[in-house]
């Protein structure tokens, strides 16, 4: 449909200017010319111009403009000649080709529906109505992923994932922007957070296999109908930002298992810094060495347990317990005792939290 709609403005297009010109989708093929002899044929120089990155590039005496992503751009126009005329010109086709495009796309594209109502673009009431135009389940539980690798990464990772799922209607891959690629994964009504997470470690090692690429994933909560997905997916957002906050040895940040970091993550700078001021005076916070460190943090990942953590730390439990009674005596909190624990892991985190916030506004 669309490309008899491009198809439809060349030809109207075509008895103004006096060069071959047509449109060339995202796989390189001209889906419409001046030319018939062209259409439906592949565009030679096509992966030299996607490899310029320019939204005008001029080669061998033709123009060629990007529309879209400079990555992976909807489409490009094309026309035989150079100079400020036909360069114009074609900016005014490709702008009515765009706006084509978009009127086609609303009404029938299926990925843009979603894409728009991730972004929270689509009218609560319109939703239901479109969702069911477009044959998508307004009941199907489903997540919101996000995909975050660098900038010019985003193709080989897209691919990937189309690899990966080529069921459109069990799973959706669309491009956010550059870097960002979400995923809508539709879920089983018992399936669980620990389930969702394998898949999501399947994802991450599929894509670093296939493309040496590492990447990071947040993870959204669980959308009951088509309504909730732009929380989740919001909430996948919010879990890579608060993930590298927290949990910067990790790559997978599944919102729902973040735990305290969350709620850390909305606090005030002035709380969080009158918190750590009352609690640790003279800044004995600030004064303990990363050894000290490290055993603090391990301690807590084994659940307050002296023999297990100095397993981990390869050390003896004394040793242990002595490192332990040296943080009480600079500190005055026991790690043994549960509400003492709970305060010291909350500033750990709080301190974190305005590390970051001092080293944004740099």
């Amino acid at each position: 449909m669309t490309q008899k709609m491009f198809q439809t403005l060349i030809n109207q297009a075509k008895t103004i200017i006096d060069k071959e010109f047509g449109i060339v989708n995202s796989e390189g093929v001209i889906v419409a010319s001046n030319n018939d002899r062209h259409v439906n044929t592949y565009l030679e120089e096509y992966d030299e111009v996607l490899a310029a990155r320019q939204e005008t590039y001029v080669l061998d005496s033709n123009t060629y403009i990007n529309v879209g992503n400079r990555m992976r751009p909807d489409f490009l126009g094309y026309i035989k000649g150079t100079g400020d005329q036909y360069s114009v010109a074609l900016h005014m086709l490709l702008i009515s080709a765009y706006e084509i495009k978009n009127f086609y796309d609303e009404k029938f594209d299926k990925t843009r529906f979603l894409k728009n109502v991730l972004l929270n673009n689509v009218l609560p009431a319109d939703m239901i109505l479109r969702s069911r135009e477009l044959g998508v389940d307004v009941e199907q539980p489903r997540v919101a992923m996000l995909i975050r690798t660098e900038r010019e990464k985003e193709i080989p990772v897209y691919d990937v994932l189309q690899h990966m799922f080529p069921d459109s209607d069990s799973c959706s891959v669309i491009v956010i922007d550059e870097g960002n690629i979400a995923l809508i994964q539709n879920l089983a009504p018992n399936e669980t957070d620990d389930q969702i997470e394998r898949m999501t470690k399947v994802i991450r090692d599929n894509l670093f296999t296939e493309t040496m690429i590492p990447a990071k994933i947040g993870v959204g909560g669980r959308a009951s109908s088509i309504k909730e997905l732009t929380r989740s997916f919001k909430q996948a957002q919010e879990a890579i930002v608060i993930g590298e906050i927290f949990e910067e040895d990790k790559n997978i940040y599944m919102y729902s298992k973040l735990g305290i970091g969350r709620l850390v993550y909305q606090l005030p700078i002035t709380a969080c810094e009158l918190f750590i001021n009352e609690i640790f005076r003279d800044d004995s916070l600030e004064n303990l060495d990363e050894e000290t460190m490290t055993t603090i943090l391990k301690f807590f990942e084994n659940n307050l347990n002296v023999s297990e953590a100095a397993r981990q730390l390869y050390i003896h439990r004394n040793t242990l317990v002595y490192r332990l009674e040296k943080i009480q005596r600079n500190t005055g909190l026991d790690l043994t005792n549960f509400d003492h624990s709970v305060v010291f892991y909350i500033a750990i985190l709080l301190k974190k939290y305005l590390a970051n916030k001092k080293d944004s506004k740099l």
